[in-house]
């Protein structure tokens, strides 16, 4: 990455804002990939250290101070950071190929492309609370950004709307006008005019539904991905409760961005234009101007009164589906557990009381709804009828003619018609911000990491841990895990931890790499608070590798470079036979192409843990904590794992390893022992083991 020239700039950059220009912070959890640091990543690692990014297209020649520093393109495609631009026409630039700063002559020589990203300081107010700017909102805000769009598919609907109109004129005057005069010719002049507003009408529609598609689509991309992030960065407790609860959640956002990105802009305008059409309505006999109004009154407390009566039901239908849909991951995900022990039929009982509690809330929702679209299709044919009856008298009255009438109905229609979807939309307007106000449960999880702008990136240079006083609980009310836990492990020692079931041997691996934090005392890395260090950072230089060493669908390949995607070949297959990989791996035809299905489970617990421990490698952190590594292996595999893993550490690398197998514990020379939440026993392997075997001769029984 640090060969990418448009990353170079973005560095230099921060330099300029007084930003973090770390590459391991910069390029935190972006997604990427072969073709390298796009401009579009170039934008979100930007925004990561807030730093503002606006697209200008002006030639170079025309570019002021102001708009300093920006980062152009030249005509070759390499990119260029202008930190400054001089009155006498010269420029300050940083070129990224050469690494430094210079001034380069008058900016009307240089071929430089139009488009050009102008880099400002993100704007935000701090928040006393934690310090964090204040963002705007992870949907409105985005929405507003695409103002300009929404501007011309506002002018395409208010034409549309003005067009609409084109038809009852055209038949009141036929009616009215050409037919008693038998002026055939002024027929055809009109009926000219008319097509070529039907036209206008049909061209503006497909151009309003191409904008629509690409607010939607481009919507849809920054904030699936803005989402999955905060998902991915949250921290570890504020995590849902069950995974299915999480899916739900994130799901209902199909239904916010429909509703209020895609349509609602027409809707609102056409219902806007209802008045309009009163209006003319009136113009025409002022007393058909009462139907319409009536059927609206009527419709929007039809729709005020149903929205009140679902409250409720959404509310249970939400909370029953997420109970649905999170039993339902369970299964499928433990479908081997539920078949071994013959848990088919409770399991299926607890499904269809769960699925017959959904069913009655959504039958509930959907019959509220039908009730709003009936009452509103009923209404407007009530409107055509109405129209059509005062109408007659008002002819007899001589205050409206024939066409007149005709024009009123359909005029009825057009005003009555967006009516009758208001009625609709007002059931779904309780529906979209409840979802709304669930995804902002999500967007508004807290982020593990710290702040970026006020961060110092620190790195891991030797790797020395120390636990000082650590207490730890999950459940803030539960007994506590870890309960004044000290312990201090050295660059490159061999560390075994023991202790029985459930004494937090896992958990101090969890802590070292911050997927929790601490609830009293201190983790020190090299004799800075843990807490200083960015997670990508401390991961990196940390490798936990946890008793599930979990894979995903994909190949062997995908799965081995998750880690560190840029990994050569040769990397690759180097770091897999030193954790036995290649040897799996070479026997199958398909090779590193071997796909090993969902969470892996094409392949034995044994080659899980091998591709987990290739992953490790591959990073080369400088401490390697592994917890019980070996748990599902046979003997003779966990005997060349050992082999192998001892062959491929290296001095500066500290291993610490859980477990309760001899053979692992050939790997280390210490060995520390965990029980209630405290350090019972810590010292060279033989005299602890000794020492352990002693008190188990001496126990009773």
């Amino acid at each position: 990455m640090a060969d990418d020239l448009l990353f170079r700039c973005l560095q230099r950059a921060a330099v300029l804002f007084e930003r973090p220009s770390s590459e391991a912070i910069l390029t935190a959890g972006l997604p990427l990939g072969e073709e390298g640091f796009t401009q579009d990543l170039f934008v979100r690692a930007a925004e990561k250290i807030q730093i503002g990014v606006t697209w200008i297209k002006r030639p170079i020649s025309e570019l002021i101070g102001a708009d300093a520093p920006v980062v152009a393109w030249r005509d070759d495609g390499r990119p260029i950071l202008i930190e400054q631009v001089r009155q006498n026409g010269s420029l300050d630039a940083y070129l990224p190929e050469f690494r430094k700063s210079g001034s380069l002559p008058a900016i009307a020589d240089m071929a430089i492309q139009p488009t050009m990203a102008s880099l400002r300081p993100a704007a935000g107010q701090m928040q006393p609370k934690d310090g964090r700017p204040a963002e705007a909102h992870w949907f409105w805000g985005r929405l507003v950004r695409f103002w300009r769009t929404h501007g011309y598919i506002l002018l395409a609907t208010v034409i549309i709307n003005l067009l609409a109109l084109i038809t009852p004129l055209f038949t009141m005057n036929v009616y009215d006008r050409v037919l008693p005069n038998k002026a055939f010719t002024t027929l055809w002049v009109l009926a000219a005019g008319v097509t070529i507003g039907l036209a206008f009408d049909f061209l503006l529609r497909v151009v309003r539904s191409h904008l629509i598609d690409h607010v939607t689509r481009r919507l849809d991309l920054g904030i699936s991905s803005s989402m999955m992030e905060r998902v991915l960065n949250s921290r570890f407790a504020s995590r849902a409760a069950t995974t299915g609860a999480m899916t739900q959640r994130l799901n209902e956002y199909d239904f916010v961005r429909d509703f209020f990105a895609s349509n609602t802009i027409v809707f609102l305008i056409d219902v806007c234009f209802a008045v309009i059409f009163i209006a003319v309505i009136a113009w025409i006999a002022w007393p058909l101007a009462f139907v319409p109004v009536v059927v609206l009154a009527v419709m929007v407390g039809v729709g005020l009164l149903i929205q009140r009566l679902m409250g409720n039901e959404l509310a249970r239908a939400r909370y029953t589906q997420a109970q649905r849909h999170s039993l339902m991951v369970e299964m499928l995900a433990g479908l081997e557990t539920i078949k071994s022990v013959g848990a088919e039929g409770p399991l299926l009982r607890k499904w269809d009381m769960i699925s017959r509690e959904a069913s009655f809330s959504t039958e509930r929702i959907k019959s509220l709804s039908s009730y709003a679209a009936t009452i509103a299709y009923a209404m407007q044919f009530l409107a055509t009828i109405a129209i059509i009856i005062i109408g007659a008298y008002l002819f007899d009255l001589s205050m409206i003619t024939v066409g007149g009438i005709i024009a009123c109905s359909m005029l009825a229609g057009r005003a009555v018609g967006p009516a009758g979807q208001l009625a609709i939309s007002l059931t779904r307007v309780r529906q979209a911000f409840s979802a709304l106000d669930s995804l902002d449960g999500v967007m508004t999880l807290p982020d593990e990491r710290v702040d970026q702008r006020l961060l110092v990136a620190r790195d891991i240079e030797k790797g020395h841990i120390e636990f000082r006083n650590v207490g730890f609980s999950y459940d803030p009310e539960g007994r506590k895990i870890l309960d004044g836990l000290n312990l201090s492990i050295m660059p490159g020692e061999r560390v075994a931890i023991l202790g029985r079931v459930g004494v937090g041997k896992t958990t101090l691996g969890r802590l070292l790499i911050r997927l929790y934090d601490i609830s009293a005392g201190d983790i020190l890395i090299d004799g800075v608070d843990i807490r200083q260090y960015h997670p990508h950072i401390l991961r990196h230089e940390i490798n936990f590798i946890g008793q599930e060493a979990d894979l995903f669908h994909g190949t062997l390949r995908e799965n081995l470079l998750l880690a560190r995607p840029e990994s050569s070949d040769a990397q690759l297959v180097e770091a897999a036979k030193l954790a036995g990989v290649d040897e799996f791996a070479a026997r199958h035809p398909q090779g590193y192409a071997l796909p090993v299905g969902e969470r892996g489970g094409l392949l034995s617990s044994g080659q899980r843990h091998m591709v987990a421990l290739a992953r490790a490698f591959l990073r080369r952190g400088k401490v390697l904590f592994l917890d019980d590594p070996t748990s599902s292996m046979d003997m003779a595999t966990e005997r060349l794992f050992v082999a192998r893993l001892k062959a491929s550490l290296s001095p500066e690398t500290t291993l610490v390893v859980t477990t309760h197998r001899n053979a692992v514990l050939s790997l280390v020379d210490r060995v520390v022992v965990i029980e209630a939440g405290r350090v019972v026993a810590d010292g060279p392997r033989d005299a602890v083991l000794q020492r352990l075997a002693t008190t188990a001769a001496a126990a009773p029984g």
